[in-house]
């Protein structure tokens, strides 16, 4: 097994660019004439004859000029399985055509999430496909709308992909425990620790197109073994993740799901939320933490635009756009626990990327950096839901408003106290609402930040400027507030 592993470890590794070049009849997709496989790394060039092809794609991936495929190599040949598990581990590969992720990386850098996170995966990395001389290009592979309701089982609504029987019966076992048990019957017969790592990250990947949400792309594995006629202590199922190929998406929001049963059944439980959440806060606070963000994520997607621009694309603006959308997970995170991190942080504009700075006296903006005058810290203030003082680490002082403190221009301005106990340094945090859902299932990540003492909001203004010849930072109407996110 361990050999198996090590080359499945080698052909999936995220360097290997593998190119398969498929000869076929232009009206045939069930096999290929021949197929020629190799990787940069692994396996070294091979050619099959009559290999097995099934053309794949549903929905919103479908695509009649370039095709997802799943290729068999020994489904017409048998001989073929020995000689390709030794090349790469696996007798089959999916090869899916991005249809639906133009930057090309959302797949293999959602299972790099899931693994950081402690998630079952599946594997992927990037190819290229070539039939009859024709090169679409660039596809990412990875190897291997049901749930877990009886009347759904039943009706054999749900595909049996391997194992030792067949009939089902253990999704039934599990299915009715959960239905007459609720939750406590669902710790019997899920994996219920891995359940619920699965559930906070596809909130915080905004993987609507997963299981929570939209009982989609998930294989089912009963990690224990199979009887013909098992009963609940024969069945721990987990769920694995698959077709990432739709997380982060602009303007979608950062949904906790409900439409998958078990999911419902953990929002609407009082102990599950509280698992939920704090499942949440840990991976705010280590795989979407800062530090782990700027040290392992960002070059991670750096690494993957740099594979994809080897095999020809650029799509620059798409990966550009889920830059910031994995910059953003963390305010999604805090917002959905209704609170700020322990640890100071930085206040970002949702359109500029430009944060608060302070000085000595006043308040500006301009882009992050790593100099501490640009981190602050948010203090709840005491029985005054949703409203914050905020500590600047770098002089020591408090985001300030009053009416009276001006811009050159006459406006009000937004400055700096060295005093807590100063009421100008109170600010209402109004979260930016979600026009998909309402709280508390649905969280954008953006908010406004509104003066308590003169009910004006905090603006970046590109007019204005500090005695120190900054851009200030003014008061001024909810139409011309500021949308931030922490970072």
């Amino acid at each position: 097994m361990s050999e198996i592993q090590d080359r499945l470890d080698s052909f999936y590794g995220i360097d290997n660019l593998v190119t398969v070049d498929i000869t076929m009849p232009a009206e045939e997709w069930y096999k290929a004439s021949s197929l020629t496989i190799s990787g940069s790394k692994l396996p070294q060039q091979h050619t099959f004859a009559d290999v097995g092809i099934i053309k794949k794609s549903y929905c919103g991936s479908f695509s009649t000029t370039k095709p997802s495929v799943r290729i068999d190599f020994s489904r017409n040949v048998p001989a073929n399985e020995d000689i390709i598990e030794k090349l790469i581990g696996t007798k089959s590969i999916t090869l899916n055509n991005c249809k639906q992720d133009p930057s090309f990386i959302r797949q293999p850098l959602g299972y790099e999430l899931f693994r950081q996170a402690g998630v079952p995966y599946a594997r992927s990395n990037f190819a290229k496909l070539i039939v009859n001389g024709v090169d679409m290009g660039n596809l990412y592979e990875l190897d291997a709308g049901d749930d877990l309701d009886p009347a759904v089982i039943k009706a054999g609504k749900i595909s049996f992909e391997s194992g030792v029987t067949d009939n089902q019966k253990d999704l039934l076992v599990a299915a009715d425990a959960i239905a007459n048990g609720g939750v406590a019957a669902a710790k019997k017969v899920v994996d219920y620790g891995a359940f619920v790592k699965l559930f906070a990250m596809e909130t915080l990947m905004k993987h609507r197109d997963g299981f929570t949400i939209n009982t989609n792309n998930t294989y089912l594995y009963n990690d224990v073994e199979a009887v013909t006629d098992p009963t609940t202590e024969d069945v721990k199922l987990k769920f694995i993740p698959c077709g990432l190929d739709q997380i982060l998406r602009e303007k979608k929001d950062f949904e906790i799901g409900g439409t998958a049963i078990l999911a419902r059944l953990i929002r609407e439980d009082t102990a599950g939320r509280a698992d939920l959440y704090s499942m949440i806060q840990t991976f705010a606070t280590t795989v979407f933490s800062k530090s782990n963000h700027e040290t392992v994520l960002k070059p991670y997607i750096d690494r993957l635009e740099a594979l994809v621009a080897q095999l020809g694309a650029q799509p620059t603006e798409e990966i550009n756009s889920l830059r910031h959308e994995m910059s953003l997970i963390r305010s999604g995170a805090f917002q959905h626990l209704r609170k700020f991190p322990s640890e100071a942080t930085t206040f970002l504009a949702r359109v500029t990327g430009d944060c608060l700075y302070a000085s000595e006296e006043e308040v500006y903006h301009a882009q992050p950096s790593s100099r501490p005058s640009c981190l602050w810290l948010a203090v709840p203030v005491a029985g005054s839901p949703d409203t914050i003082k905020l500590h600047n680490q770098g002089y020591n002082s408090w985001l300030h408003a009053d009416a009276t403190t001006k811009t050159s221009g006459g406006g009000p301005i937004v400055s700096v106290s060295p005093s807590e106990a100063d009421p100008g340094s109170e600010f209402v945090v109004e979260p930016t609402v979600s026009t998909a859902g309402t709280a508390p299932w649905f969280t954008t990540g953006y908010f406004r930040l509104q003066s308590k003492v003169t009910g004006k909001y905090v603006s970046l203004s590109e007019a204005d400027v500090t005695v120190g010849g900054k851009k200030a930072v003014v008061q001024g109407e909810a139409a011309a507030a500021t949308v931030f996110y922490i970072f």
